[in-house]
């Protein structure tokens, strides 16, 4: 049996140091540590590709270094524990032995069979063991008989999934450059005009010159005649069941808030009127917390209320193509500015009384840290 303990690797060092005189510097990758060694005042080294603090500032650097560790060891403790739970979930179907060969041309079967509980045999992708008799006996009659594209019942299908049609089917063909699992077929059944789907049929074929390629560096996936993948699908919108409303009202709520929090991020930038400056240092013990505004690796923008009420704007100019430079602004784009405003304090307060969190919404990624008395979170 695969514990934990067997499962899990080491999780990669987000950060390498050395130190160079009197400068002690840090590479890292990691968005977070980055943003947090930039607030301490670290400087970037454009021809090292690294940041660099003072010998007097050591201290503080590694401790950052230290919690992102900390962070991503924990990280992947949870992703080998979940690995290994469900591997031992498959083994139990396993070795019930109830097997039954499924044909690719069947995506349909393939699909139930997984809806049903059955899982692959990781030596051949064509043998399926089932939970049970009963879900074994329903696939092995859909593979008695047979189907053509043209006649598929798709609201039968629907039905047969447990779900209610609401709307006309529709059939499209996707394309996927790079390399492709069949989990990325399934994976365009998120919502057809707002709506839940199923997927049905679901084609695959390689389209290439030389069939041996399947895979696109980035920045060659979209060229003409490049090799990629063409996934034929049939969609039926049903109605989202119980839980699924449950998700989309979370969702729904995550947007709102994200809403909010962006508005009041340029509310704040208006108000603060800020200037060309550095990003000032704000202790954690005189902070009462910090709202944190990042798109894709980078952080755009801080939003800072102090424990005497001052509202605190910090914001970045970033360059049109960073992420490719792995390097941030250089400082004359960096931009703050400070308001003592009580009711900017006040909406700032608001959105910290929800306590902390991460909001994702569209490429912005809103992260809202509450410090106590003592400066921790």
């Amino acid at each position: 049996m695969t514990t934990t303990a067997d499962a899990a690797e080491p999780a990669p060092d987000p950060a390498r140091t050395w130190r160079d005189g009197q400068r002690f510097y840090i590479s890292t990758l990691d968005p977070h540590l980055r943003s947090e060694l930039v607030r301490i005042g670290a400087h970037w080294d454009d021809d090292r590709g690294a940041y660099w603090v003072g010998l007097a500032k050591r201290g503080r650097a590694e401790e950052l270094i230290a919690s992102a560790r900390q962070a991503r060891a924990l990280a992947a403790a949870r992703a080998a524990a979940r690995a290994a739970q469900a591997e031992e979930a498959r083994a139990r179907v396993r070795a019930r032995g109830l097997w039954l060969d499924i044909p690719h041309t069947r995506a349909d079967a393939r699909r139930r069979a997984r809806d049903l509980g059955a899982v692959i045999d990781p030596t051949d992708p064509l043998r399926w063991a089932f939970p049970n008799g009963d879900a074994r006996a329903e696939v092995a009659a859909m593979l008695d008989t047979p189907t053509q594209p043209g006649e598929v019942d798709h609201a039968a299908v629907a039905a047969a999934a447990g779900r209610t049609v609401i709307g006309d089917h529709r059939t499209d063909t996707m394309c996927l450059y790079g390399s492709m699992r069949a989990a990325q077929a399934r994976g365009i059944a998120d919502a057809m005009a707002g709506r839940r789907i199923v997927i049905l049929g679901g084609v695959r074929h390689l389209v290439t010159g030389i069939t041996a390629v399947n895979f696109i560096p980035v920045g060659e996936g979209h060229r003409i005649g490049a090799p990629h993948w063409d996934i034929t699908y049939t969609a039926v919108p049903v109605a989202p069941t119980p839980a699924e409303q449950v998700e989309d009202a979370a969702d729904a709520d995550a947007r709102a808030d994200a809403r909010t929090i962006g508005r009041l991020l340029r509310h704040a930038e208006r108000a603060t009127n800020p200037r060309w400056h550095p990003w000032s240092y704000v202790p954690p013990d005189e902070m009462a917390g910090m709202i944190t505004a990042q798109e894709l690796d980078q952080v755009v923008s801080r939003l800072i209320l102090t424990r005497d009420g001052r509202v605190i704007w910090q914001g970045d100019q970033h360059e049109k193509d960073p992420i490719w430079q792995c390097k941030p602004p250089e400082p004359p784009q960096r931009l703050e500015g400070e308001s003592r405003d009580p009711a900017l304090a006040t909406q700032v307060a608001e959105v910290l009384s929800d306590g902390p969190g991460m909001i994702q919404h569209d490429y912005m990624i809103y992260t809202v840290l509450v410090t106590g008395r003592d400066g921790h979170g």
